[in-house]
C-alpha cells in the first residue's frame, strides 16, 4: 500500500477569491498535480490530539507545513493511523527531550517536472534533530495517453468538451467512437475522475463484491478512498449514472482536492428535489451556482434522469475549467 505522505493542498484554496490574493489557474491543472496523500495525511493530523497545523509555505509546486506535537498527549494517543516513518521520527527525538522542549514534524513537498519529492524532518526548539529517507515520486501526467480523433463528434455541441477532455487524457480510447449519445456509466464516470489525479492509487481495502475482475476497480476503490464514492457492499458500476448521482460525486471531488467553495450557494430553484438526501439537493444546489449543471426546465432538475456522454464531458469539462486560486 502507498505510504499516506502529505504533499500539496495542504491549504483551502478559495474559488473567487481576489487576484491580490493567489494567482489563478484551471481546476485540471490543481487537480493534476494532487498525488492524493495530501487531504489523508492532513485529515489524519487534523484529527490527532495534541497536533495542530501550520502551512508556512503554500505555492502550487512547493509547500511546507508543520505539525506542533504536544508531547504527553502525542505518548497517551494511539498512534497505529499515522504514517510509520512519521512516528518512528517523532518518537526518537520525544525520547531525548524534556517536557518543556517544543516538538514538530515538518514535511516539505516540493513537485519539478513530474518529479515529487517529499522531505520529514522532526523539529525541536527550533533545530532539526532528525530527517527521514526522501520519497521520491515519479508522477505520471498521462503518460502513454491515447487521444482518438473521434469520428462521431463533428455534429455534436459538445464536440470541444470532448477533445478537450481527450487532449487531457481523461476521456481516452482506442477507436474513433465517442458514442455521444450513450448513457454514461457509474465506471465510466468515475474512472473519469480517477484520471484528474493521476498519481493516486487506493489505500483502502475494495469494499464492493461487483468490481473485483472490473476494469474500473482501481478507479473506483482509489475514488472510494478518497469519499468521492460511497456505498455498502455494490457499487453497480454498470448502472448508468444519474444527474444527482453526478453531482453528488463532482461536490464531493472538489471538496477532496481542498476547494473552499463554502460562500458559494447551495440553493436552487428546482422544485423535484424535497425527496432527495440534504447531501443530493446541496450538491445539485452547488452544482447550479456554479454553473455547470442546469436543469431540465426553469424549475425541474430531474435528479433520476440519465446523463449521456457528451452531456458529461460538458459538465466535467465545466468543473475542470474553473478558475481557482493557486
Amino acid at each position: 500500500m502507498k505510504k499516506l505522505w502529505l504533499s500539496l493542498l495542504t491549504g483551502a484554496v478559495l474559488v473567487g477569491a481576489s487576484p491580490a490574493e493567489a494567482a489563478k489557474a484551471p481546476l485540471h491543472e490543481y487537480a493534476e498535480i494532487f498525488t492524493g496523500e495530501a487531504a489523508i495525511t492532513k485529515k489524519l493530523y487534523e484529527g490527532f490530539p495534541g497536533a495542530t497545523i501550520e502551512v508556512t509555505r503554500m505555492e502550487r509546486f512547493a509547500t511546507t507545513i508543520i505539525v506542533h506535537i504536544d508531547r504527553a498527549t502525542f505518548l497517551a494517543a494511539d498512534k497505529s493511523k499515522l504514517p510509520e516513518e512519521d512516528v518512528a521520527l517523532i518518537s526518537l527525538v520525544l525520547a531525548s527531550t524534556n517536557a518543556a522542549s517544543r516538538v514538530a514534524l515538518e514535511i516539505a513537498s516540493t513537485i519539478a517536472g513530474n518529479t515529487h519529492t517529499m522531505n520529514v524532518a522532526v523539529i525541536r526548539d527550533g533545530a532539526v534533530m532528525h530527517k527521514g529517507e526522501p520519497t521520491i515520486t515519479t508522477l505520471q501526467r498521462y503518460q502513454g495517453i491515447i487521444n482518438p480523433l473521434f469520428t462521431d463528434i463533428a455534429k455534436n455541441a459538445n464536440a470541444d468538451a470532448i477533445r478537450r477532455l481527450a487532449r487531457l487524457g481523461i476521456i481516452t480510447g482506442t477507436t474513433q467512437l465517442f458514442n455521444p449519445n450513450d448513457a454514461i456509466t457509474r465506471s465510466q464516470f468515475t474512472a473519469m475522475l480517477h484520471r484528474t489525479i493521476p498519481n493516486t492509487e487506493p489505500f483502502e481495502a475494495n469494499p464492493f463484491i461487483d468490481i473485483n475482475k472490473h476494469w474500473a476497480k482501481d478507479d473506483i476503490v482509489t475514488m472510494y478512498s478518497f469519499g468521492v464514492v460511497k456505498g455498502l457492499n455494490k457499487f453497480n458500476p454498470g448502472d448508468a449514472i444519474t444527474r444527482a448521482q453526478a453531482a453528488v460525486m463532482i461536490a464531493r471531488y472538489i471538496d477532496m482536492l481542498g476547494i473552499d467553495v463554502s460562500k458559494v450557494a447551495r440553493t436552487s430553484p428546482f422544485t423535484d428535489l424535497t425527496k432527495l438526501q440534504l447531501e443530493n439537493r446541496n450538491a445539485i444546489g452547488l452544482m447550479y451556482n456554479l454553473g455547470i449543471i442546469r436543469g431540465t426546465s426553469a424549475t425541474t432538475y430531474n435528479p433520476a434522469g440519465q446523463l449521456t456522454r457528451a452531456q458529461m464531458a460538458k459538465i466535467l469539462d465545466g468543473i475542470l475549467h474553473l478558475e481557482v486560486d493557486m
